[in-house]
């Protein structure tokens, strides 16, 4: 094999995965998005590892350089932001080498809505606070497929968190308080988590939006919707309660 999909976390250099860290060093092509990976994780590449930098390319590019990589027997790394399966635009690379009869491997990464989950202490499936996560973005130049609009998304209880999404917030938002969301709902955005200038923010409906406004946060933050976020349990999990049996502790 010598063509990785490779996850490269939410930043933090030590939530590389010991296999992505392995492949980065082994590295003689490392592609990977400028605009959105600590740089620091490029240290760990060899010194004559060609670096190239996929945030000026198109698809075509970026497909012949895997595929010049490969004719040269050397192996290519292409790095994708966080976990390759959210929102990574790998699929598409992944048919054109399927076209090519290139095969590959995928290496997933911690994806920064589990970084963002951990920064914030919450646990995003809370026992009989909510058991259903729901991942997505609001539309923007990519089209959002028919019945996921934010009108129906928020009409469904959980966990909710937005991708790529931060400078819609208050649309969002409002969406949801027309749908029937209370008001004091709380919303956590996560900014740059876990890299450089991090910033954290909780509040509510009422005022998470003016609170992202005054930071001037128009990208790289997630934003989380959900009951979850207070911490707080009515009852605790039936895993460890005493009077529960399973086939380790009858």
């Amino acid at each position: 094999m010598n063509v990785f999909f490779v996850g490269s976390g939410p930043g933090d250099i030590e939530l590389l995965t010991v296999k992505a860290n392995s492949l980065i060093k082994k590295a003689d092509i490392l592609i990977y998005p400028g605009s959105l990976i600590n740089k620091e994780i490029l240290k760990l590449a060899k010194k004559d590892t060609l670096l190239i930098d996929s945030a000026i390319l198109n698809l075509k590019e970026i497909i012949e350089i895997v595929i010049n990589g490969v004719k040269d027997k050397k192996i290519v790394v292409r790095l994708a932001s966080g976990e390759p399966s959210i929102y990574g635009a790998i699929l598409e690379q992944m048919l054109e080498l399927d076209k090519n009869d290139i095969p590959y491997e995928i290496v997933p990464g911690i994806s920064s809505i589990f970084a963002a989950a951990a920064k914030l202490k919450i646990e995003l499936t809370a026992p009989e606070v909510s058991q259903t996560i729901i991942l997505t973005r609001a539309e923007g130049r990519t089209k959002k497929p028919a019945g996921e609009e934010i009108e129906k998304i928020s009409s469904i209880k959980g966990t909710h968190c937005y991708f790529l999404s931060i400078d819609k917030i208050k649309t969002i938002l409002d969406v949801y308080i027309s749908n029937g969301w209370d008001i004091n709902t709380p919303v956590a955005v996560a900014y740059n988590v876990t890299n450089k200038g991090e910033q954290i923010i909780r509040g509510s409906f009422k005022n998470i939006a003016s609170e992202v406004e005054k930071r001037n946060i128009k990208n790289k933050a997630l934003i989380i919707i959900g009951e979850v976020l207070k911490r707080r349990l009515q009852y605790y999990s039936k895993l460890y309660d005493p009077t529960f049996t399973h086939g380790y502790r009858p």
